[in-house]
């Protein structure tokens, strides 16, 4: 390579970082990045990070994982984010500080690597730019981009939702009763006893076949790239690992021998702790319809079950103790009342726990037993109320949502 190669390189580098940077400080608000990466980006990085895409971000309540188990738990997920946008994350974030733990949920693997779609690779700009430090951030920008989908993944940042956000403005359509409207909703019924078995059926079928993956499921080699990286990292800077799969409303499991494969995997590295595909306790976990925002994600009622089995497996795999008796969230409801008033209800496990509404970070109801409060709040607006419950010595804060929790 001659010298002038070389410095044509270097000059081509230089220039897509200051673009970069042009635009990152033009289009994007520190307002917008993931309260979890406001924290890191200060150094503060929690005990547990929890990576992955919508189904990471609606499946798990990192507050109820810090009051049963005693650690610092925050999400680090985006929508579409592939494995690639996974490792990206976790690798910056170890840039400022190690977590002890991270836990990863499975479908951020489960797709081809340049086969995510637009949407996809669009929404996983503004995790991009939450970022801290350039080099993290022009390093996750080429792999979203794609290795051989580059002009679809360049078309992506002229999307008008997403990087012209700061002069758009707009609103979310509602329903009569404040709640947002995103037209996909979980609909009829389905039978979790029914779905548990066949998930059981399927995991043993796959166990007796000799976990023959690579020949029963196509895996993307960037994929599997993509995780070795991600395993490597934790076993460099010695951060547990875990792996989980939310369930769904779906019957099949299609990707048994592709999480046995992803086992055998991860097996490979001493920082491995477990996996699970929560699919097997499904009946356990006393889900039902309304528990799941669509066939795929799950509503906030369905997270807090699902982050209540998840406590107590991740207790059992670590030798931590769930502290059950503590009060502890276990869903919430809006009901629209009269004169423009709604009613927001806390629902929580334990006894004799007492609650305190705060609205903006001001007490608009102060600690009692009353779990519920009545105020003139369009549930559309619901994040700027949180609920503060404590039992005895215990205390933890949630923001309240509404209903349909799962805004991608």
């Amino acid at each position: 390579m001659t010298r002038k190669n070389v410095l044509s390189i270097l000059c081509f580098a230089l220039v897509f970082a200051l673009l970069f940077a042009a635009a990152d400080s033009l289009l994007h608000r520190e307002e917008e990045y993931s309260a979890t990466w406001k924290r890191i980006r200060k150094g503060d990085v929690p005990q547990v990070l929890i990576l992955g895409n919508s189904h990471a971000f609606c499946s798990f309540v990192p507050e109820m994982i810090e009051t049963a188990l005693g650690l610092d738990t925050a999400l680090l997920a985006t929508s579409g984010l592939n494995s690639a946008g996974t490792a990206d994350s976790f690798q910056a974030a170890l840039s400022k500080g190690k977590p002890e733990m991270i836990i990863v949920e499975t479908n951020a693997y489960s797709f081809d690597y340049d086969a995510t779609a637009l949407y996809h690779k669009g929404t996983a700009l503004s995790n991009i730019n939450g970022m801290p430090g350039m080099i993290n951030r022009i390093r996750s920008a080429y792999h979203e981009f794609g290795y051989e989908s580059i002009p679809q993944g360049a078309f992506q940042l002229l999307r008008a939702d997403l990087m012209w956000k700061r002069w758009r403005g707009g609103e979310t359509a509602t329903a009569e009763d404040g709640s947002s409207l995103l037209g996909w909703h979980a609909t009829g019924s389905f039978d979790a006893v029914q779905t548990q078995q066949q998930a059981e059926a399927m995991w043993q079928e796959s166990l007796q076949t000799g976990l023959n993956a690579r020949e029963k499921w196509q895996f993307d080699e960037r994929n599997l790239d993509e995780f070795h990286r991600l395993m490597r990292l934790a076993q460099t800077h010695g951060v547990k690992v875990v792996l989980a799969k939310a369930p769904t409303t779906a019957a099949g499991q299609y990707g048994c021998d592709w999480l046995n494969y992803l086992q055998l995997i991860a097996k490979e590295y001493d920082v491995f702790l477990g996996l699970h595909d929560f699919h097997l306790d499904i009946a356990q976990m006393d889900l039902h319809v309304e528990d799941f925002y669509d066939s795929s994600h799950l509503s906030r009622s369905g997270a807090a079950r699902f982050t209540r089995a998840f406590c107590a497996w991740l207790a059992e795999i670590t030798g931590r103790k769930a502290e059950w008796k503590q009060a502890l969230y276990a869903g919430e409801r809006v009901e629209s009342l009269s004169d423009g008033l709604w009613r927001y209800t806390v629902e929580s496990t334990g006894a004799n726990a007492e609650y305190r509404f705060m609205l903006d970070g001001e007490t608009v109801q102060d600690w009692s037993s009353a779990n519920s409060a009545e105020l003139a709040l369009n549930p559309a607006e619901a994040s700027r109320l949180s609920v503060d419950i404590r039992q005895g010595n215990a205390q933890s804060s949630i923001a309240f949502m509404t209903p349909n929790t799962c805004v991608l």
